[in-house]
């Protein structure tokens, strides 16, 4: 399932799992007592179930950024630390473990989006 339908679903899942604890909360307050309790419980488990896909699509939609060195295009790239010559919290910069560029990395949402990159870099750095 790609990521905007599990984000959809869980968004669906939540508003009506919501809702069913909502319904069965005002019925036990009216004191009808119409609404089973189990109701109630359906709804935290679909509340349940959106924060599972939430996090599932959250992880896959991480996994698909890619950073690299402005100067160099490198991917080896990594967050500054007190090792790398920047205090921890005071920076958020990046270091590169090619050229030692410190800074913001490009960030690219794909392969493609890099590979794309990486020819129209080179030309620069000829010139």
């Amino acid at each position: 399932m790609g990521e905007q339908k599990e984000s959809r679903f869980a968004l669906l899942f939540a508003v009506f799992g919501f809702m069913l604890i909502i319904a069965t909360g005002v019925d036990l307050l009216l004191g009808n007592n119409n609404i089973p309790i189990i109701v109630s419980i359906i709804g935290l488990v679909l509340i349940i179930t959106a924060m599972a896909l939430r996090k599932r699509a959250r992880i896959r939609w991480n996994r698909l950024e890619i950073t690299a060195c402005p100067k160099c295009g490198s991917k080896n790239i990594y967050q500054g630390d007190i090792r790398s010559g920047l205090l921890a919290g005071y920076t958020s910069n990046y270091v590169c473990k090619e050229c030692g560029y410190q800074g913001m990395p490009f960030i690219f949402d794909n392969e493609v989006e890099y590979k794309k990159f990486i020819p129209t870099h080179q030309k620069e750095n000829q010139k």
